[in-house]
């Protein structure tokens, strides 16, 4: 059945979403961890996992534990610009990547190490150059720096799951920074068997688009402004011009009604930002004060919200309709 839409509030827009339940009914619904192509159950899935990500590690693995998904050892793997969780059985693994912390009215946290996590998160979004990866390509320098932080301890912990269980199948997955992450995890990690991303910045050049072959599905929720940045920004080493970044991955493109479709995006383009400009996010700020997040800048920041991604993609699903 369809879940209902809750109304935009600061409760919803912002995660850990504490009263969410998380991987309803999986059972109905398992994970197709052996698929080759898209599958709007694993969307659904995964999605779930990135919005669960959020949350404190007790909640995670309780809640992935109900699934029979485990978490073993110091878990999450932590960095001062992300977290990275891995849930496994003995047939598949899921590796997700924490999103940007914002810190959240009324929640159980304490709020100088929730700013701190919070101005850490958005250092590593803003640090826009394209740094050179010594493979030919050149990525998002923030994104590459906070997944640095982790990537030892992350890689030898799936090497390790993957010598006991051969044939265990590798999934990873992420929204907003989280998402940036797994995908340069992914572009690392060979024995993948698929990305699923939501809510994703550009990461890389159009050099590192076009060496990159992980199957990857980038879901957009309407006018999520994060997916349509960064477009641009300098070389490091520096060169002469600024660089383009590139989106990788099939776009799976939800509209203001909710509906879902697969998307050719040949031009690299996310459909346009409906009835505002994106400078008007920032006068939307400066004028709206600490209101700002439900007002003015309405679509760009509410659409961006991972409850919305997770509730809009089961909702699609449920309908039980031939999908492209």
């Amino acid at each position: 059945m369809k879940k209902p839409i809750p109304a935009p509030t600061p409760e919803v827009v912002l995660p850990p979403n504490i009263s969410h339940d998380y991987f309803e009914d999986f059972e109905s619904h398992p994970f197709r961890y052996s698929a080759i192509e898209f599958e709007w159950v694993n969307a659904w899935w995964l999605a779930e996992a990135a919005l669960l990500s959020y949350a404190d590690s007790a909640f995670v693995t309780d809640r992935f534990s109900k699934t029979g998904l485990e978490l073993a050892g110091q878990q999450p793997f932590s960095g001062g610009s992300t977290q990275c969780y891995i849930a496994h059985n003995d047939a598949f693994v899921i590796v997700v990547f924490r999103g940007t912390q914002v810190p959240k009215p009324g929640a159980d946290q304490n709020p100088l190490q929730a700013l701190k996590d919070s101005l850490s998160d958005l250092y590593a979004d803003a640090k826009l150059e394209l740094a050179d990866t010594g493979q030919g390509y050149y990525v998002h320098r923030g994104f590459l720096d906070a997944l640095e932080e982790v990537w030892t301890d992350v890689s030898k912990y799936l090497d390790k799951l993957r010598a006991e269980k051969p044939d265990r199948k590798f999934w990873f997955t992420g929204h907003s920074l989280g998402a940036g992450l797994a995908t340069l995890a992914a572009n690392r990690c060979g024995y993948l068997n698929g990305l699923y991303t939501f809510g994703s910045p550009r990461v890389g050049c159009r050099k590192f688009a076009r060496q990159f072959r992980v199957r990857t599905y980038r879901f957009v929720n309407n006018n999520d402004i994060v997916a349509r940045v960064p477009h641009f920004g300098p070389f490091r080493p520096p060169r002469l011009l600024p660089g383009a970044y590139r989106h990788v991955g099939q776009l799976y493109y939800m509209d203001r009604n909710h509906d879902i479709a697969a998307l050719a995006d040949k031009r690299n383009r996310t459909p346009q930002v409906t009835g505002q400009s994106i400078p008007g996010v920032f006068t939307a700020f400066r004028d709206s004060g600490r209101n700002a997040l439900m007002q003015a800048p309405g679509e760009f920041l509410i659409d961006h919200a991972p409850l919305y991604y997770a509730l809009h993609i089961w909702n699609y699903y449920a309908l039980g309709l031939p999908h492209t």
